[in-house]
């Protein structure tokens, strides 16, 4: 599988499509054990004006999303792979769209809110600040962003056996936190709040930032 490139939103769409439910079956219940990230999420508490909708990006097999439908909100999951959709329609409800958040197939401002839960990783260092302002592009004025990523220098390549599957490898950039909070500034969100946690044993070894941030 040589050449293939890790960050490609096509690559990343064959491998997370190949191990969707081995993935669900390993992960899909991990917020039952993280108290922080539900308390997190608990108090994203966006309530969206005329229905509009909170989107979940790179929701995967819908964990996330069906915890906040779970607190009365909309909720709409976008994900690369359909078949991680396929797998949150059928476990947990979630209604979701197959779509690159570099570029989400939404009105301007129709959204409340939109979560990232570990899914800005997957793009280029370089691709941060257009992502983010992708985002704010779909998300109301004083509409809520809660991400929660990474934190570290540099890259992670993953193997090309995941999951009890071959798979073309992906890879994650690790962001620290000043050139998040620049990116944030530059794409018109202001940060409200910022969290930090320590991993658990079953996750990648590093720590994490989760922040709260309101499109200006």
């Amino acid at each position: 599988m040589g050449g293939v490139d890790p960050f490609q939103p096509a690559t990343v769409r064959r491998t997370y499509d190949v191990v969707a439910e081995e993935y669900d079956a390993a992960f899909g219940d991990d917020l039952a054990q993280l108290p922080f990230d539900r308390q997190f999420l608990d108090d994203f508490a966006v309530v969206g004006e005329g229905g509009a909708p909170v989107i979940d990006v790179g929701c995967g097999p819908g964990q996330v999303a069906a915890y906040l439908a779970d607190q009365g909100i909309k909720v709409i999951g976008i994900d690369l792979a359909p078949r991680m959709l396929q797998v949150a329609h059928r476990c947990r409800k979630v209604e979701g769209i197959a779509a690159d958040f570099r570029r989400l197939p939404l009105r301007g401002t129709s959204c409340a809110g939109v979560v990232a839960f570990y899914s800005l990783p997957f793009v280029r260092r370089h691709e941060l600040l257009p992502v983010l302002r992708e985002i704010r592009r779909v998300t109301r004025t004083g509409g809520s962003l809660g991400l929660a990523t990474h934190l570290g220098r540099g890259e992670i390549h993953g193997s090309d056996e995941w999951l009890g599957h071959a798979v073309e490898p992906i890879a994650l950039t690790l962001f620290d936190e000043q050139e998040i909070r620049v990116a944030l500034a530059a794409a018109s969100f202001n940060i409200d709040e910022t969290r930090y946690r320590e991993p658990l044993p079953h996750e990648h070894q590093g720590p994490r930032v989760y922040v709260r941030a309101t499109a200006t």
